[in-house]
């Protein structure tokens, strides 16, 4: 499912505090939002629980009202998906602590730091809307397999954490799940069932998510080549590393450091 969006209405670092705890919200858009404090959140007659780090959907049209008890800001995106978009976006959702977090917040921040610094021109427009649509889109993925917060979650398993360290730690060596099993005293199909009880996500699917993460923060944050963040990220290939990367973020690695510069 690949829908096509409209140009994000607005994207930015928003601030909320106690004393604003009446105020109504009501947009015509979808608002996605990583949150930055405790807080209640009201949307329609259904309430939420926010803690530091939530993500929350909201669907357009509807009123939302925060309850706080101390400061804080919250990032932002509000964008009006294509016709026949619509149904993901039927009810408001929370959810926290999936490998997708990080992707999408990083994503957030790319498209703020865009807006603050240029006027968005047609060129620039088209690029933040790559990026816009990537958060999106792993948002999206999340809806669909239907994931909330209030969704249980089984209790956790230390040999799959332990997995998940090992992939964490060898993000440049090939993925080999046998052996990764294997060196965890498990079987395959139990290691890899567990994994995505415990991750919702698949074994592959993690790898990938924290190779993106890793590469976008390496581009962010030091002088390393492309090519080198690539190899360190599992793609010795440079040509595989820009496919993948543009595929899962929207613009090439050159564009992405250039405009988180």
């Amino acid at each position: 499912m690949k829908p096509d969006y409209a140009k994000v209405t607005i994207a930015g670092e928003f601030p909320l505090h106690p004393k604003w705890n009446a105020t109504i919200y009501r947009h015509s858009t979808v608002a996605l939002h990583v949150h930055g404090y405790r807080a209640r959140l009201r949307v329609a007659e259904e309430d939420f629980e926010i803690y530091p780090g939530d993500f929350t959907i909201t669907p357009p049209n509807q009123e939302s009202q925060y309850t706080l008890t101390a400061p804080g800001h919250h990032l932002c995106i509000h964008f009006r998906p294509a016709k026949g978009a619509a149904p993901a976006w039927n009810r408001s959702r929370c959810w926290r602590d999936l490998p997708e977090c990080g992707l999408i917040r990083g994503t957030l921040e790319l498209i703020i730091a865009i807006r603050r610094r240029f006027d968005l021109g047609a060129e620039r427009s088209s690029q933040a809307q790559g990026l816009a649509l990537a958060a999106v889109l792993s948002a999206l993925e999340l809806l669909d397999q239907g994931e909330n917060q209030r969704s249980p979650r089984p209790r956790s398993n230390r040999a799959v954490t332990a997995a998940a360290r090992k992939i964490v730690e060898n993000l440049e060596s090939p993925l080999d799940v046998p052996r990764l099993a294997n060196s965890l005293a498990l079987s395959q199909d139990y290691l890899s069932r567990r994994f995505k009880e415990e991750y919702r996500v698949t074994i592959p699917r993690f790898l990938l998510l924290r190779r993106m993460e890793f590469a976008r923060r390496s581009l962010r944050e030091t002088t390393l080549s492309i090519k080198e963040i690539g190899a360190q990220s599992g793609f010795p290939d440079p040509r595989h590393f820009n496919k993948v990367f543009r595929r899962f973020n929207g613009v090439s690695p050159t564009t992405f450091r250039q405009l988180a510069e």
